[in-house]
């Protein structure tokens, strides 16, 4: 994966750790190198997460992926990351509606 795609399961993290009921407290007591810390872990999990989600996606469809793998260099990295970041705010809200 090219190293500046990085950034977004990081911006995913953050979001993650900023709108979730469960990580709110935390999320305040922090300083910025344990904020970066912690929303780098969770960035981690969640790019782990969405590159799970690409590999499957990609072994169901694979026509699909054999033509962004012609048309696009590295859309399949891409697209990883914006899962990535996708995911951070949408299990956000999943954790804050299940978690009671």
């Amino acid at each position: 994966m090219p190293y500046n795609l990085l950034i977004l399961p990081l911006l995913g993290g953050y979001w993650l750790m900023k709108m979730s009921y469960r990580f709110r407290f935390i999320h305040q007591q922090l300083d910025r190198t344990h904020l970066l810390i912690w929303s780098s872990i969770a960035g981690f999990l969640l790019l782990f997460a969405a590159r799970a989600i690409v590999t499957v996606m990609v072994w169901l469809f694979p026509e699909i992926a054999a033509h962004i793998k012609a048309n696009w260099l590295s859309m399949e990295y891409l697209c990883t990351g914006q899962l990535a970041f996708l995911l951070g705010p949408i299990s956000a809200l999943w954790l804050n509606i299940y978690d009671d």
